[in-house]
């Protein structure tokens, strides 16, 4: 494939669960150069990003991400994104599961 059609012919994801897997850490990198492709992605670059990206147009710094009320919130609209599958990573909110069912409770 790389021969044919060069080098980023290939695209690598490293998803969260790669994150936190400590082989995946240690070679990942080396799987990447050996490769030799720009064409990289991971949970950071196609869910964080955006988010540091509109953080700053906003609010002038992608470090000033809002953290919203989750526990006293009547009413949660969310689109574009899984918090039970990331755990509620950028709401700072772990046991989405538990959160979400007590916003239906409300």
């Amino acid at each position: 494939m790389q021969r044919r059609h060069g080098r980023d012919a290939v695209a690598v994801y490293r998803g969260e669960p790669v994150t936190h897997n400590l082989g995946a850490t240690l070679f990942g990198d080396a799987l990447l150069s050996a490769l030799g492709t720009r064409t990289h992605f991971s949970a950071n670059t196609l869910d964080q990003m955006p988010k540091q990206l509109v953080c700053h147009w906003m609010y002038g710094s992608g470090y000033f991400v809002p953290v919203p009320d989750i526990d006293r919130t009547d009413y949660l609209l969310i689109i574009g994104a899984n918090p039970v599958v990331s755990n509620g990573s950028l709401l700072t909110a772990p046991g989405m599961p538990a959160r979400l069912r007590a916003i239906r409770g409300r």
